[in-house]
């Protein structure tokens, strides 16, 4: 008899077999196993070989396009081969003046934006293997004949730096292709992180072995020669070491290639997967990804090119120490980089899309932000203008796991053509950045015109920053795996209804900034009391007031009935009747300012009507479009339009007054913008999800998910009488009311509390109006998401505990602030800045309620909020009006302040007895009811 003894699942032991005689008898050897993988020098880890190498080659590349930055320094001193100037003096053929430096500097740029695409195409046909090895060679060679060049032709040598453009176009797809085949999903941030690393580190090895070459017997030549041996070295072990594809190498072990493809498509692991570049240039999600990139490049370039010249003249720094506070800031932020890219891989306590989001804000955002602030820190301060830059590029290390991983993320096997992009980008903004200082800044010694540099650039990134809560995802794209789901269309609509929205606003606010160009326009001229020439567009006080209250008086008539028309019609044609009426009156505005003064009333009048649709529309948006988990998402979005409008509706009007179109054309774009706006809300909005077949039944479903029969109900009728006496209802408005009131007062006289009371100058007082009234949008959007997306406790309880903040909070610090000295203006400052963050979450108080209450009629609740709004805009200037009459007296204005806080603290006190997440009774069938 023959006992067989299960074998042992460790690798190697045979089996045992006992017969009869108990003799032990051991089967045939079998053919030894192939040796385990941990027994090669890289294990499980050679996709970090290829990291290493990539990144080096990458370097070499960068290195040898810039070489000629330090050399100029030691090439004007070569006298081996000089010249006769004009004033009969031996001068260096090498001493290049400023014009010849530009186009020297300029072909690389040329060259990287003339080869970016073609050599894309030869990535997505060849693999990167054998173009970039391609590329690396071209570098070389070119690099090792730059010394012969610069001594046997300009222009030669003008060939052969866009030669090294060419080359250097090959880095950034590398970049992208080696992350895509290489980069497991869960370390693309540390892959992207090392590999754009390449830039930083070039620059402090070359510069630094630079610099020791030319000083030596070698001489500045030897430079040139020794980054050629050097990258011939490199590009031969990438030859060696990469593979285009995991799969096809045996350095590959079982076990890293299945980290490798982990959760990757099969279109994704597809070697000849077309690239599908018109779906990939029509992605609002990559083109968001390349506007966060460009601006980020314009400032990082801004900081590179131009940190010198700001601490050397501004600063009145030596050059000594202003190299090295260069070298240190443009340093520093490299050990940051990689502990954030490190950081955005490994924390899985939260979503990569809002990890996504939390790293392109502080990349995007707060580099926007600091950068912003620069030009206002006095020359004296210094070292504060130096930790500020040290903080910007500090931010900016942390992008890798912002927009750079969306775009990764979301193009998947594509988004080498995507970082290949961002390459291109950068190239604009080595135009784009000089052009913006050769606009503002004619003395480089004087600070205050490098001020618009940086707060163009800072508010620009702000700006992309907030739209890239609206658009980025962690979601790979519909084109990158035939069989994903189609793309979400309730985004798409809430995007349209936004910049809708927007638009509308805008139209009304145009002529606040206008005025200020009006009144300087003598083409149409009238002889004043005075017997002076005076414009007929210099508006007196009184007049002002007027076409002011025009818009007020046509939002609080129109509110009513367009809201009827919205209940009878859906938002779809109502919407777009009112768009039409807002874009055709203002495009008359300064037709009607020519001709009569009554008849600009008028306009004024029908911007206000058109403008009362505003927040009926968001109402009906969000009972038809949104998920009641995302309520307060789209509360915040939709109601975010107001800061948005004014921010570039000044910002644009401003220039457009400058240029030579003048302030007419101000009203001429705005109204044809908004034409073409509302043609897309007309092809792109539906009144109802379950009508169109845009909308995936996954979607759909999404939608409706615990809405009741009545909610869904396209006919149900407002019931207006319940409506009007809910305690729920009244208690929201009343918040609302009071809220607004203090925005109300905020955006219309903390410009003078600021330079009347707190003394502070028209360039500071423009700056912290525009910080306080502008920071509180990104809370806006964090808020709204995290009121929607945290689920540890219940609607109720989030409710009152955003309502407390959004109205007892804002309040509270409210109440504070008249009570602060003048003298402490930065603690006044703060307040302020407090009291807009609290407001900043109340699409998670009581505008959820209102919404989560009156579900089916949220847009009549909605609605009468616009009209709050509108009793608020004479509500506020009348609590003014009666306690100040001296606006340079803080005592006057602390009452103003207290009596407002104190009503919005007793107000949000009330609600934590009423508010709730039920619907009303009335929003249910009478077959729901039973």
């Amino acid at each position: 008899m023959i006992k067989n003894i299960e074998p042992s699942r460790a690798a190697g032991v045979p089996i045992i077999q006992i017969n009869a005689s108990r003799r032990l008898t051991l089967p045939p050897s079998p053919p030894p196993p192939p040796p385990p993988n941990m027994g090669k020098l890289w294990g499980n880890y050679y996709r970090m070989i290829v990291v290493i190498v990539g990144f080096l080659c990458l370097t070499s590349i960068c290195s040898n396009y810039i070489i000629i930055n330090f050399t100029f320094i030691c090439m004007k001193n070569d006298m081996t081969d000089a010249v006769p100037d004009s004033n009969g003096t031996l001068r260096s053929i090498y001493d290049y003046n400023a014009s010849e430096k530009k186009w020297i500097l300029w072909a690389v740029a040329l060259g990287t934006m003339i080869g970016t695409i073609p050599i894309n195409v030869f990535y997505v046909k060849f693999g990167a293997r054998f173009p970039f090895l391609l590329a690396g060679l071209t570098s070389i060679v070119s690099t090792a004949l730059i010394p012969w060049a610069a001594k046997a032709n300009y222009w030669l040598l003008i060939l052969l730096r866009f030669t090294q453009g060419l080359a250097y176009s090959a880095d950034f797809a590398a970049i992208g292709l080696i992350t895509v085949r290489w980069a497991p999903l869960t370390e693309t941030a540390t892959f992207i992180a090392v590999l754009t690393s390449f830039t930083g580190i070039s620059s402090t090895a070359t510069n630094s072995v630079t610099g020791l070459i030319c000083e030596s017997s070698f001489g500045w030549k030897w430079s040139y020669y020794l980054h050629a041996a050097v990258g011939l070295a490199l590009f031969a072990l990438w030859y060696i070491i990469y593979i285009d594809h995991p799969q096809d190498t045996r350095r590959v072990s079982a076990k890293e290639l299945t980290k490798i493809e982990k959760s990757k498509s099969a279109a994704h692991l597809d070697k000849s997967t077309d690239v599908p570049y018109r779906k990939l240039l029509t992605s609002p999600v990559i083109w968001c990804v390349w506007l966060n990139a460009f601006f980020e490049m314009s400032a990082v370039i801004v900081c590179s090119t131009y940190m010198p010249i700001y601490f050397h003249e501004v600063l009145k720094m030596g050059v000594t120490e202003t190299g090295f506070w260069v070298a240190f800031v443009l340093f520093v932020w490299l050990p940051v980089r990689w502990v954030a890219a490190l950081m955005s891989d490994k924390i899985k306590c939260i979503g990569e899309k809002a990890k996504i989001m939390v790293f392109n804000t502080v990349a995007v955002g707060g580099t926007g932000t600091f950068f912003s602030i620069i030009g206002f820190i006095p020359a004296e301060q210094k070292y504060l203008s130096v930790a500020m830059f040290t903080i910007t590029m500090c931010c900016v290390g942390v992008n890798s796991g912002g927009f750079y991983k969306c775009g990764v993320l979301h193009a998947r096997q594509y988004s080498h053509v995507v970082i290949a992009a961002i390459q291109w980008t950068k190239c604009l903004a080595l135009f784009s950045a000089p052009a913006m200082v050769a606009i503002f800044v004619t003395t480089e010694s004087e600070r205050t015109q490098w001020i618009g540099v940086y707060l163009v650039f800072g508010g620009l990134m702000i700006i992309v920053n907030m739209i890239s809560y609206f658009i980025f995802t962690d979601q790979p794209a519909e084109w990158t795996n035939s069989e994903e789901k189609p793309a979400c269309k309730a985004i798409l609509v809430l995007a349209i209804g936004f910049v809708c929205l927007a638009s509308v606003c805008s139209n009304y606010t145009v002529i606040n900034f206008t005025f200020i160009c009006m009144k300087n326009d003598l083409s149409e001229t009238y002889v004043n009391s005075n017997g002076s020439l005076q414009s007929i567009y210099d508006y007196s006080s009184s007049e002002k007031k007027w076409i002011m209250w025009a818009v007020a008086a046509g939002t609080i008539l129109g509110t009513i009935p367009i809201n009827l028309l919205y209940v009878k019609y859906g938002a779809r044609y109502p919407f777009l009747v009112a768009g039409l009426v807002s874009c055709i009156s203002t495009a008359f505005v300064p037709f009607a300012a020519r001709i009569s003064f009554f008849f600009l009333i008028v306009l004024r009048f029908l911007q206000g009507l058109a403008y009362s649709a505003d927040f009926a529309a968001i109402g009906l948006m969000t009972v038809r479009w949104a998920p009641l988990s995302e309520t307060a998402t789209f509360v915040a979005v939709l109601t975010a339009f107001t800061g948005i409008s004014s921010t570039v509706t000044n910002s644009a009007t401003g220039v457009i007054c400058e240029s030579s179109l003048g302030w007419k054309w101000a009203f001429y774009l705005h109204s044809l913008v908004g034409f073409v706006l509302f043609v897309l809300w007309t092809v792109i909005y539906v009144d109802d999800p379950q009508d169109t077949s845009r909308v995936s039944s996954r979607e759909l479903g999404k939608i409706q998910r615990n809405k009741s029969e009545a909610h869904l109900d396209k006919n149900t009728p407002v019931p207006y009488r319940k409506l009007l006496t809910s305690p729920v209802i009244l208690c929201v408005w009343l918040n609302a009311f009071f809220e607004m009131s203090a925005v109300i007062i905020f955006s219309t006289y903390m410009p003078i509390y600021f330079h009347e009371v707190l003394k502070f100058g028209i360039t500071e007082t423009g700056f912290y109006v525009a910080l306080v009234l502008f920071i509180y949008i990104p809370i806006r959007f964090v808020a709204a998401v995290f009121s929607d997306k945290f689920k540890m406790i219940s609607e109720k309880v989030k409710i009152m505990i955003f309502n407390a903040i959004a109205v007892g909070g804002s309040g509270f610090f409210f109440a504070c602030i008249g009570f602060i000295p003048a003298e402490h203006k930065l603690i006044s400052l703060s307040f302020f800045i407090m009291t807009m963050l609290c407001i900043g979450v109340n699409s998670g108080g009581f505008y959820k309620c209102g919404v989560l209450h009156a579900r089916q009629f949220a847009h009549v609740v909605i609605a009468a909020i616009q009209w709050m709004k509108c009793l608020a805009l004479f509500s506020a200037p009348a609590l003014v009006a009666i306690f100040v009459s001296d606006e340079s007296n803080r005592h006057q204005w602390l009452w103003v302040y207290l009596i407002l806080g104190g009503l919005m603290i007793i107000t949000s006190f009330v609600s934590f007895f009423i508010f709730t997440d039920e619907p009303a009774e009335w929003t249910e069938t009478d077959n729901e009811k039973c």
